[in-house]
């Protein structure tokens, strides 16, 4: 399994596992940058590419710190520049971002979405932790196991990114809007057309999509 997938299959479960949790995604640190994915995609694509251009977010600070980060209402953060607004854009009313230590894998940073306010309790954060040891023991040994199939899930990763980015500067352009309403219209045209939001991206960067 790849990389790219192994990350995708961990937010998927941890989705599933702890109730109240409506998206998951995992940030790992790759040559210095923090690249992202998750389940809703649309959250990996918002954790990369406003956090990228902020160089802020929960999930950021829980990055670098290795502490815990949360927000309990993302409609009264005033931390994060337009982090909040991009994150409330994608349903998300709530965040808790966990610190994960890979060790030879790098440092990230497990991040929990819930679309209600307060949406995490004591329950929630304790299997947040442990669901960010296992992440971590899990990613150190594919590391060590298979370093090039990771390097290449990273890859696959910076691509989709680059792609997010594009787009959303192509809509800037196209809509004459700033980049949290460009990212919010990219978001709405990949569900219009129910799928992942980097095909969405690739089609708006080559001219072939509209919003």
């Amino acid at each position: 399994m790849e990389a790219l997938d192994l990350l995708t299959g961990i937010s998927r479960l941890i989705c599933n596992a702890i109730e109240g949790v409506d998206g998951c995604g995992i940030t790992l640190l790759y040559e210095g940058v923090p690249l992202t994915t998750a389940f809703p995609a649309e959250l990996a694509a918002l954790d990369d590419e406003f956090q990228r251009t902020a160089g802020d977010g929960p999930c950021v600070e829980a990055l670098w710190s290795q502490s815990v980060v949360e927000c309990r209402d993302l409609s009264e953060e005033l931390r994060w520049g337009a982090y909040p607004a991009a994150a409330l854009g994608c349903g998300m009313r709530s965040v808790l971002s966990v610190p994960v230590d890979a060790r030879a894998a790098g440092h990230g940073a497990l991040n929990l979405y819930s679309r209600t306010a307060a949406g995490f309790d004591d329950d929630d954060r304790r299997e947040a932790l442990e669901f960010a040891d296992v992440t971590a023991t899990v990613l150190a040994e594919r590391r060590k196991d298979d370093a090039s199939g990771m390097a290449r899930g990273w890859r696959e990763s910076l691509a989709r990114r680059t792609a997010v980015a594009q787009a959303v500067g192509v809509l800037m352009a196209r809509r004459a809007c700033g980049r949290d309403e460009a990212f919010e219209l990219l978001v709405g045209a990949s569900r219009e057309r129910g799928e992942e939001i980097h095909l969405t991206a690739a089609r708006i960067g080559a001219g072939s999509a509209g919003s």
